[in-house]
């Protein structure tokens, strides 16, 4: 090799070997470039994505904060906002409301259900008692017993039941007093003592003591009058707390019994007696366990003619058997002379058809001490009511007063 060669030789060696290896790294590279360049594009279009992402944000911010700005805008997004806090604390006070009708009705529920347990258990002793219950066809020591262990014979009458054949006296009351020596027995065998039926009548007084206290100074003739006396307990109570009062009784050993025990009393019918009174003369009237023997006519024609013949403020009382009580209906007809028994219901209205106003209903002398507040529990009932002090109370007490 010649001195040229030599020197190319190892000018290329020194000086271009360098550069061919840059030329041929840019080769490479250049074969890489479409790659490349479709990863650029690529990276562009995610880019721009990005950035019209970002614009739209940017929109929805702007917006955001234009409404905020505007009053107006604000205003309404915070009604809204109002609206729904109302109606939500709405839809969660009745759901409270809900929870607690939910908690009551359990509860009601729980109670009526033991009152159920109670009243089932009740319902099947009258019925073993009603099935088991003697017959009447004949008096026998037996019966009576069952009859005073029901409470519907107390021990002195029982004795006068059991002497019914040995009584010197029962021939010369049959001869001289018929039906009404029949009927005087057969009350004292079935009604119970006198001490007994003052005690249960006891209950009433205080309302007569209020009545008396209120009008003895309007009228000093003024009375009450029991419609249907018989032994005259209520007339003894009356007297007991110095209060007029007269009986008036059809039966006439009634009559003298009550004559006996020095209280006033009339042996005559009592609507024609009734009938013979001045209007507005009377304190009140009472009549015991004398509804179940009339009919209704005769029964309305009485509340009617004491609405007339007690005075303004007077009381009326009338007590009779509670037609739901089982064990009441169980002996209502062993006495004949009972009629029909007469709902609560049915009496208050008649009373306040007739004009007498605050009418009640007391109920006295449970079966058992069990479910007070159910009306058949109880043997009987009470009506009170008072006769208006005028008749604008009247209407009042009817609402048919005017608006006008």
């Amino acid at each position: 090799m010649n001195r040229f060669g030599l020197l190319f030789s190892q000018a290329f060696k020194f000086v271009l070997r360098p550069i061919v290896s840059r030329i041929r790294r840019n080769l490479i590279s250049l074969l890489n470039q479409d790659k490349i360049q479709e990863s650029l594009v690529s990276l562009d279009k995610r880019h721009d994505n990005m950035q019209k992402s970002l614009n739209d944000l940017t929109k929805q911010h702007d917006n955001i904060q234009k409404s905020l700005d505007d009053p107006k805008q604000h205003d309404i997004m915070q009604g809204g906002l109002d609206d729904l806090t109302k109606q939500h604390d709405i839809m969660q006070k009745s759901l409270d409301d809900l929870t607690k009708q939910h908690d009551i009705m359990q509860k009601s529920l729980d109670d009526l259900t033991k009152q159920y347990d109670k009243l089932y258990t009740v319902l099947i002793d009258l019925e073993k008692s009603c099935n088991e219950s003697p017959k009447m066809e004949a008096i026998s020591k037996d019966q009576n017993t069952t009859l005073i262990a029901n409470g519907f014979i107390d021990a002195d009458s029982y004795l006068a039941l059991s002497m019914l054949h040995e009584n010197e006296a029962l021939t010369e009351i049959k001869h001289n007093y018929g039906d009404d020596g029949w009927y005087y027995l057969f009350e004292k065998i079935f009604r119970g003592s006198e001490e007994e039926i003052e005690r249960r009548q006891s209950i009433y007084v205080s309302y007569f003591q209020d009545c008396y206290t209120a009008l003895a100074d309007k009228n000093d003739r003024g009375y009450f009058l029991d419609f249907g006396s018989g032994r005259g307990e209520f007339l003894s109570l009356l007297a007991k707390e110095s209060l007029p009062g007269r009986g008036i009784d059809t039966n006439r050993l009634n009559i003298q019994h009550v004559k006996k025990k020095g209280l006033d009393a009339i042996c005559e019918d009592g609507i024609n007696y009734i009938d013979g009174v001045k209007d507005n003369a009377l304190f009140g009237i009472t009549m015991f366990q004398v509804a179940e023997h009339l009919q209704f006519d005769m029964l309305k024609s009485f509340i009617n003619a004491a609405y007339r013949k007690i005075m303004p403020g007077g009381i009326v009382l009338i007590e009779t058997v509670n037609p739901s009580c089982c064990r009441a209906m169980q002996y209502f007809y062993l006495d004949p002379s009972h009629v029909r028994p007469y709902p609560p219901e049915l009496l208050k209205f008649h009373a306040e058809w007739a004009g007498f106003v605050n009418v009640k209903i007391i109920f006295y002398m449970p079966v058992l001490e069990v479910s007070p507040e159910v009306q058949s529990n109880y043997i009987g009932y009470a009506l009170i009511g008072y006769k208006p002090v005028d008749t604008e109370s009247e209407l009042i007490s009817l609402n048919l007063t005017s608006n006008n």
